[in-house]
C-alpha cells in the first residue's frame, strides 16, 4: 500500500511539472525586453512602404502631379531605404534580411 501511494506521488509530481514547464518558459520569454530600436527600425520601414503605396493610389487618381508624386516618391524611398540599411547593420553582415528590395 505505501508502495502505490509513493507510485502515485511521484507521477503526481511528473505530471505537474511536465504541465508547468512550458508556462514557466514562455512566461521567462515574455519578461525578457523586447529589441526596441529594430522594432522602430521595421516600423518606419513599413510606414515608408505604406506611404508609398497610398502616394501610387493618390497619384493615379489624380491627386498629384508628375512632379509632386515624383519628389514624394523619392522622399518616401529614401526613408524605407534608411530604415532597411539600420536594420541590415543590427542584423549584422551575414544576418538575413526581412523585407523585399525597393528596386
Amino acid at each position: 500500500m505505501l508502495i502505490a501511494v509513493i507510485v502515485l506521488v511521484v507521477l503526481a509530481v511528473g505530471v505537474v511539472a511536465l504541465v508547468a514547464l512550458p508556462l514557466i518558459r514562455e512566461r521567462s520569454v515574455e519578461m525578457a525586453a523586447p529589441d526596441a530600436p529594430r522594432l522602430a527600425a521595421l516600423e518606419r520601414r513599413d510606414a515608408a512602404l505604406q506611404a508609398l503605396q497610398e502616394l501610387e493610389l493618390d497619384h493615379q487618381a489624380g491627386k498629384l502631379t508628375d512632379e509632386d508624386a515624383e519628389r514624394e516618391r523619392k522622399t518616401l524611398r529614401d526613408e524605407a531605404v534608411a530604415a532597411l540599411a539600420e536594420l541590415e547593420a543590427m542584423e549584422g553582415s551575414g544576418g538575413a534580411r526581412e523585407g523585399a528590395d525597393l528596386t
